[in-house]
């Protein structure tokens, strides 16, 4: 068995973040790693010019699993990728295409002061069968000035509610 990681019960908690980078859950997988992550609660966190916002990152060929997350009461101000699942995180060596399962995902009241600084502000990419159980609800996530923003998905069956924009084109 491969070493790997552990978290479990995490909160993270009235955070300002940026200039910089984000709140990212991973990089899990790592070289075939082992991964056991497991009741990460992140809310009341605001994002300022920050290259990604509310992330789950896995490498390919990693395995485990991350599950039981909820990102909570979140705000974004000129973020470039606001709410991404990469399951796709690869040394370009590397050609494989499991990867840690992400499952038990809430997205909830991310809000509507929400701006991406890139058209796509939201992103699941997800290996097949690799993301179950992800939520979304109450999110509106603009560009400035309200331009319009789009959501992405590969293999990610999403339950939306309330209202949520952009739209989650993968909806189950």
């Amino acid at each position: 068995m491969n070493k790997g990681s552990s978290s479990y019960f995490v909160a993270a908690d009235g955070i300002e973040c940026g200039p910089g980078h984000d709140v990212s859950i991973g990089s899990l997988g790592k070289n075939g790693d082992t991964a056991a992550v497991e009741f990460i609660d992140v809310r009341n966190v605001r994002f300022t010019n920050t290259m990604n916002g509310a992330r789950i990152k896995t490498w390919e060929g990693g395995q485990g699993y991350a599950r039981s997350i909820s990102f909570f009461n979140i705000e974004f101000d000129n973020v470039d990728h606001t709410v991404l699942i990469d399951q796709f995180y690869r040394d370009r060596s590397v050609q494989v295409r499991a990867a840690v399962a992400i499952s038990n995902v809430t997205y909830s009241n991310l809000r509507v002061r929400g701006t991406s600084s890139r058209a796509t502000a939201v992103a699941f990419d997800c290996s097949g069968g690799g993301c179950t159980d992800i939520h979304v609800n109450s999110m509106v996530i603009t560009g400035p000035g309200g331009r319009r923003t789009v959501a992405r998905c590969r293999n990610a069956p999403v339950a939306v509610s309330g209202q949520v924009y952009p739209e989650i084109p993968c909806r189950c």
